[in-house]
């Protein structure tokens, strides 16, 4: 059981959590050690370059005691969101979100093209939309880029204290937080 099995470091240890007790839990376990560790992987989404998962998770039993005490069924495995700038799974980065909260802090720069969040050039103005639940949402056509982007800002924020109040007491409180402190430019280079 001490032997790394998982990508040449994740391995079950010594204790009561056996892989085949909860699927879902050891497949959480082992698909956070894949993003980090193997390299097929790793080539198919490069974001997780030099992502790493703290030494007591590399041990089955302690990722599958704290995940028994902070995993909500329907929610998914986050490092992004407590600590921005975080690339290292643990204890203190990690939280489990809806779907919901976990696509709001996506921002998809790659697709965005040359304007700023929020923005596109379309019918000869600046168009300015946003995600909210998996919807698209039309925020107006605006004259300049800054008129769009600022539209897409004030929404932006807005939604966030939304989903603050409706996910308060159903997520980590540092979820919460970083909701309610949510500011724009800390994601415009993404």
């Amino acid at each position: 059981p001490m032997t790394p099995s998982v990508c040449n470091i994740g391995y079950i240890g010594v204790g009561q959590h056996r892989p085949k007790d909860n699927i879902r839990r050891y497949n959480c376990w082992v698909d956070m050690l894949k993003r980090c560790y193997s390299q097929r992987l790793q080539k198919i989404q490069p974001t997780y370059k030099d992502v790493t998962v703290c030494e007591e998770w590399h041990n089955f039993q302690n990722f599958a005691e704290w995940y028994n005490n902070n995993h909500t069924e329907g929610y998914y495995l986050d490092k992004d969101i407590i600590c921005k700038s975080c690339k290292i799974y643990s204890y203190k980065t990690c939280a489990f979100v809806p779907s919901e909260i976990n696509n709001f802090f996506l921002f998809r720069a790659n697709e965005r093209g040359k304007y700023k969040l929020g923005v596109k050039f379309q019918n000869g103005k600046f168009a300015s939309g946003i995600n909210k639940g998996g919807k698209k949402i039309f925020l107006g056509y605006f004259d300049t880029e800054d008129e769009a982007h600022n539209a897409y800002i004030v929404e932006k924020t807005n939604h966030a204290k939304t989903l603050a109040k409706k996910y308060k007491n159903k997520v980590n409180k540092n979820i919460i937080k970083a909701l309610l402190i949510f500011n724009i430019k800390n994601y415009e280079d993404n």
